[in-house]
């Protein structure tokens, strides 16, 4: 939703394209990172929590 319909309202365009290529594609980037983290982190401790 952000990308959709709060950059547009900021003057940056759908996906903020009007920053150019990097901006969507780093906001890609970052939530590929952040479910990867959440993923491992949450993995870790559900293996744990089997484990008790």
């Amino acid at each position: 939703m952000m990308m959709i319909i709060m950059m547009p309202m900021a003057g940056a365009g759908l996906f903020g394209m009007a920053l150019g290529m990097p901006a969507p594609v780093m906001t890609l980037v970052l939530h590929l990172v952040f479910g990867a983290v959440l993923g491992l982190v949450y993995g870790a401790r559900g293996s744990r929590l089997i484990a008790a």
